[in-house]
């Protein structure tokens, strides 16, 4: 009977032990009295007699029993229990995080350093401007300040306004550029085509703590140079029978010869008699006054655009012609076998119109001034007249046999 009951009172410990468990307010010590005295008839009336031990009547045995001995006991379901305790906590949390004040954000302004010679001259840059008599000038850049600063090799300070300090600025190249003539408006040194210099720039800053002198390498090849070609400066334009002269001029600007080694052209005439023979494109050898090729023209096509007209395009023209660096040279241009039809109101005309040049090497800048070259003349009514003051007889350009 013992052992039961501290088997009993071992099981209540194992339960108060338990973390599901909620402890109640204790009974009172009658409530207490009467619960152990009802075990204990219940536990003798339970016991059979040949156990050994006496039977004992609960009513017959004073009990005595000391207030909270025994709590008691009431269970929650854990799972509710956990719940609860998480919803709680998270209740907390949120009502701790909404509670809390924001700490300010205070941005500050960093002031970049001031700028000085050596980041002066690392933020530029060369560039090269072409003049329009073929070498180049030099053109530095500076990415500093507010936006981009341009000055050339003639200034002798640089800067002092939107955000870029004040510069003294000074140079040495090598080999030199050519020195502009004293009272030039401009006073930028000229740097030859296709050539290779090496520039030192020095900056000193002219404000500030910082004075020092501070130099940068530019080693640069300038570009090539241009590569001219024009009508020439004179030439009879008028149409006459027979033989008409004329030509195109070409301009070696560059520091290397060149070598042509073909055109492409744009032919047509109009009013001209292809009854009585061949009519001969020639290109002249300057050197020799020997061809050095020859394009027949009878052969071209009708042209329905107009009434006794003749054209073709992109005529290709092969032929070698050298030009030395820096070079000019007039490349003489023939029409042979011209035969003018003389119908009122119609104009005999050729016109030669240069598309384009072969070169070798090829050239880096071709330019086409006007590559045109025409002769024309207008049918007069009536005779010859040498003391006319107007009309094609005054003008000149009247044709004539």
């Amino acid at each position: 009977m013992w052992r039961l009951i501290l088997t009993s009172l071992l099981t209540i410990g194992s339960v108060l032990a338990r973390s599901d468990v909620s402890v109640l307010p204790p009974p009172s010590a009658a409530d207490q009295t009467a619960i152990i005295a009802a075990n204990i008839d219940y536990l003798v009336s339970s016991t059979p007699s040949s156990t050994g031990f006496p039977n004992v009547s609960a009513s017959g045995t004073a009990l005595g029993i000391k207030p909270d001995l025994l709590p008691h006991l009431h269970y929650r379901p854990f799972k509710a229990f956990l719940a609860n305790r998480s919803s709680t906590a998270a209740t907390s949390t949120a009502t701790v995080a909404a509670t809390k004040p924001k700490t300010p954000t205070t941005t500050v302004a960093v002031s970049p350093p001031p700028l000085n010679a050596q980041a002066f001259l690392k933020a530029t840059a060369l560039s090269f401007k072409e003049r329009r008599d073929g070498p180049y000038e030099a053109v530095f850049t500076t990415t500093a300040g507010s936006g981009n600063l341009t000055w050339g090799f003639d200034a002798a300070t640089v800067g002092g306004a939107n955000g870029v300090p004040k510069f003294a600025i000074t140079y040495s190249c090598d080999p030199q550029p050519t020195l502009p003539i004293p009272g030039d408006p401009d006073q930028n040194p000229t740097f030859n085509v296709h050539t290779l210099y090496d520039c030192n720039v020095t900056a000193s800053a002219l404000t500030g703590t910082d004075q020092r002198p501070q130099s940068k390498d530019f080693p640069f090849t300038t570009p090539a140079g241009q590569f001219i070609v024009t009508p020439p400066a004179s030439m009879n334009t008028v149409l006459r029978d027979d033989e008409n002269d004329g030509g195109f001029t070409f301009n070696n600007e560059d520091s290397q010869p060149v070598t042509l080694s073909g055109l492409t052209i744009d032919v047509s005439f109009r009013a001209l008699n292809l009854a009585e023979g061949p009519l001969v494109l020639r290109f002249v050898n300057p050197a020799t006054g020997l061809s050095l090729y020859d394009y027949h023209l009878e052969n071209l096509p009708a042209d329905p655009s107009g009434q006794f007209l003749h054209s073709q395009a992109g005529i290709q023209i092969p032929f070698s012609f050298t030009l030395a660096a820096g070079a000019e040279k007039l490349l003489p241009i023939q029409v042979l076998g011209v035969h003018r039809m003389s119908i009122q109101g119609i104009d005999p005309t050729i016109t030669i119109t240069l598309r384009g040049v072969a070169t070798d090497p090829p050239v880096g800048k071709l330019i086409l001034g006007q590559a045109l070259i025409s002769w024309s003349c207008v049918v007069p009514f009536g005779s010859y007249d040498p003391n006319a003051t107007s009309g094609a007889f005054a003008a000149g350009n009247a044709c004539l046999q």
